[in-house]
């Protein structure tokens, strides 16, 4: 509440630019790729990072202002063929 009243236009001391952060988020994951091949891995991560994701990976049709990712959702992304695959986002089913 206080950074809202604060920063109302979000505009934040210091904050890293989207591109960077973007491109930061990808190459982690690429990152993890490389360091565990043909294995499965579970990432956690906050919104904002699940959002870069699923944004850069469906070249962005999954909308990272548009996209409210559910607490405590699953995604499923794969890495088959040099390509990264979209499986599954945003599921919650797991909660119920």
């Amino acid at each position: 509440a206080e950074k809202r009243l604060a920063y109302p236009d979000k505009q934040y001391p210091n904050k890293e630019k989207r591109e960077l952060f973007d491109n930061r988020i990808m190459d982690g994951l690429c990152k993890i790729q490389e360091a565990y091949p043909n294995k499965r891995v579970i990432l956690v991560a906050h919104g904002a990072v699940i959002k870069a994701l699923l944004n850069g990976l469906s070249s962005g049709i999954i909308e990272t202002n548009q996209t409210r990712l559910q607490n405590a959702c699953l995604s499923k992304i794969e890495f088959q063929f040099n390509s990264w695959n979209i499986h599954e986002f945003n599921q919650t089913a797991h909660l119920l």
